[in-house]
């Protein structure tokens, strides 16, 4: 039975960063296992740009923030187990055991003195939603849809409507119009994603959009024909009287994500860690970046001991996760102009004095 000082599973932006801090830190021996056959995660997936606009000072697109943690990774000697399923864990003693199957179909047991879970989300199903009518085709999760356009080539459909006003349903709806479908609408209890997302996604490419609006009703029957949809009272319940239908061969809900919990324990257990979006939902890759870092140097001094400067080091690291993320949706729409340098999206206030032009309301120093 192989014995490691600690077990990283998942090796998205979490479980790398994880990786390389603890590495960093002085801790050897380390597993990464990961179930898919590449490194990266999610961001593999998204191949639009601005991430990495805190953590780099510059844009990049999903895939390419994932190569420079991936490069990081491979400076280091932590050990990597791709295409390998975590079977399970027994939380009953210390040093933990874990099993997992291996790519070549082997079943492997190994222990670890601590365990970090990086295992990220998923997504609400449709069926949680509780909206009647049929199930036909036609029917996909917004990140189910993003996997078939962006690694599979292959369009979901050509006339959408999208269910969900957050960060994925607004990409989705820039990504399928750029590849020329025809997206009909976007509509939901309220925006809850980046400014930022809504101007460079909704605004710009002038897509129909629903505030205050849910679907009621699907119709098809091989394929889906189309939604009816209705707005919701002050009860946030729907008013049948004014409800509307909108044909559309394809419905993508973006409902919102749950973390991936199937392999945490019931209990709190000592030195076993959750990172990352397991442990509630980032709104940036940067700050799960950030929270990484945090818990590779957590789990290092749990297994090394406090030295003075791990603790310096925790204590930067905690003070960059706690400094400015309350401000991403706190900032009401006016007649002013939206700032879209980076994630914040601030309201920009413009005003001229004399020759000179005078601008407030930002919140950083770009």
């Amino acid at each position: 039975m192989k014995k490691y000082n600690l077990i990283i599973i998942g090796a998205g932006p979490a479980g790398i960063s994880c990786a390389i801090s603890a590495h960093k830190a002085g801790l050897k021996n380390i597993l990464l296992i990961e179930r898919r056959n590449i490194l990266g995660g999610i961001l593999n997936q998204c191949i639009h740009d601005g991430f990495g606009l805190i953590s780099h000072h510059h844009s990049l697109t999903g895939p390419e923030f994932s190569a420079e943690l991936i490069h990081d990774l491979s400076q280091t000697d932590v050990q990597v187990e791709t295409g390998a399923y975590v079977s399970e864990i027994n939380y009953d003693a210390m040093p933990y055991t874990i099993e997992y199957i291996s790519k070549d179909a082997q079943l492997i047991e190994c222990t670890a003195v601590s365990i970090v879970l990086a295992t990220g989300c998923k997504e609400k199903p449709f069926g949680s939603l509780r909206i009647p009518g049929t199930r036909p085709s036609g029917i996909f999760s917004a990140g189910s849809a993003q996997y078939m356009m962006n690694i599979k080539n292959m369009l979901p459909g050509k006339s959408v409507v999208i269910l969900g006003l957050g960060d994925i349903g607004m990409i989705m709806a820039r990504r399928l119009t750029l590849e020329g479908a025809r997206v009909k609408l976007i509509l939901g209890l309220k925006k809850t994603g980046l400014e930022r997302n809504f101007q460079n996604c909704i605004v710009d490419f002038h897509i129909p959009y629903k505030e205050n609006y849910t679907i009621i009703s699907v119709h098809g029957h091989n394929r889906i024909k189309g939604v009816t949809i209705a707005p919701l009272n002050e009860n946030r319940q729907p008013d049948f009287e004014k409800k509307q239908y909108i044909s559309c061969d394809t419905l993508l809900v973006a409902a919102g994500l749950l973390p991936e919990k199937d392999l945490c324990p019931l209990t709190k257990k000592e030195n076993v860690f959750l990172c990352g979006n397991v442990n509630k939902i980032f709104s940036l890759v940067d700050y799960v970046v950030e929270e990484g870092e945090y818990i590779g140097l957590k789990a290092t001094e749990q297994i090394l001991g406090k030295s003075v400067n791990l603790t310096r080091s925790l204590d930067i690291v905690y003070k960059k996760l706690t400094s400015q993320k309350n401000t991403l949706y706190d900032l009401k729409s006016n007649n002013t102009i939206v700032c879209r340098e980076c994630p914040k999206g601030c309201h920009l206030v413009i005003e001229k004095e004399g020759n000179n032009m005078i601008i407030s309301g930002n919140s950083c120093l770009s």
